[in-house]
């Protein structure tokens, strides 16, 4: 009997200079996926010569082009409307997988057919590759498969309301398709949700070992939306009204929604008040530097004290009508 096959789905903007690294870490793995379908949303570097010298190597890649830029969303969307295969694999332009990970994963996925995620840790690191912190999930060390119950004992109540090792998940396409799809609206944490909500359905195998590393891009879709205290907060509300649908109340008790929602909020604003408080702090350190003179004051104190005094300004009104929005929000 064949395996299953495994469809490796990515959307691209402007990554053309990185784009060679993620791609040859997918291609070059001991087992290669069935296809890889990349949706080019309109770049305009050199992304388009990227693609296509890996198309003339590789025949299992499948390249669409955008006719202006849609955005991550719609072409995601798109990207995972084209895919064909058992499995889903979502790739990012600037993350690696790494050597002998889809392997390990279909190998698991023949053995537990049913579980609906493969997934395993992921090592964090900055543009340059440097700094690399592992995450994964404090009750699992060893390769098994987790039940749906021990999944909401070990995951959803154990780890934290943001925590999420989508860099390193690949999800069962009939289990993604009975969960609802990604809930695209929830933007860069539909697949997060998509992950718990499949995992509670039909649980998940967990491999104790990084299967890709993710690069820490402060322009990332991601990472814009962590940037946003708002837009956070949002995600948050929003996350919990789809917990509480008809389609997924079933998994989400209402006592769990509410704690997690508290939990998420409790975690926007500590993160909020700790950027504050390093942006505080240097800005009395710049403060202490103008005042008392030497080369960066004399090359532009007035620039620097301009600078300085609008991100001052800045804050305290930030501070006081984010909080004043989260206490109101919090009620």
């Amino acid at each position: 009997m064949p395996g299953p096959t495994l469809s490796v789905v990515m959307a691209t903007h402007g990554h053309g200079g990185v784009l060679a690294r993620s791609l040859g870490a997918i291609c070059e793995q001991s087992r290669p996926p069935d296809e890889v379908v990349i949706v080019d949303d309109a770049s305009t570097d050199r992304t388009r010569e990227v693609l296509a010298e890996f198309q003339s190597r590789y025949d299992f890649l499948k390249i669409t082009r955008n006719q202006r830029n849609l955005g991550a969303i719609p072409s995601l969307d798109r990207a995972f409307a084209l895919a064909s295969g058992d499995y889903l694999y979502g790739a990012a332009s600037d993350d690696r997988v790494l050597p002998g990970t889809f392997e390990l994963a279909l190998e698991s996925a023949r053995e537990f057919p049913h579980a609906g995620l493969i997934c395993g840790e992921v090592v964090r690191v900055d543009a340059l590759g440097r700094n690399p912190i592992r995450l994964g999930f404090k009750a699992w060390d060893t390769r098994r498969f987790v039940s749906p119950a021990d999944v909401r004992r070990d995951w959803l109540e154990a780890e934290t309301a943001m925590h999420s090792v989508s860099t390193a998940t690949i999800y069962r396409r009939a289990s993604l398709e009975a969960a609802g799809g990604f809930p695209w609206d929830l933007h860069s944490w539909a697949d997060t949700f998509a992950a718990r909500t499949i995992a509670l359905r039909d649980g998940l195998v967990f491999l104790p070992q990084p299967l890709a590393e993710w690069t820490y891009d402060p322009q990332s879709l991601s990472q814009q939306t962590r940037q946003d205290p708002h837009k956070l907060l949002d995600l948050a509300r929003r996350a919990a009204r789809a917990m509480e649908s008809p389609q997924h109340r079933d998994l989400y008790p209402p006592d769990f929604v509410a704690r997690w929602e508290a939990e998420f909020r409790q975690q926007v604003i500590e993160g909020y008040c700790d950027d504050v408080e390093s942006a505080s702090q240097a800005l009395a350190r710049a403060r202490s530097v103008l005042k008392r003179g030497g080369p960066l004051a004399k090359l532009g104190s007035v620039a620097a004290r301009l600078g300085v005094g609008a991100l001052n300004l800045m804050l305290v009104t930030s501070v006081r009508s984010s909080l004043a929005r989260y206490r109101g929000q919090a009620t």
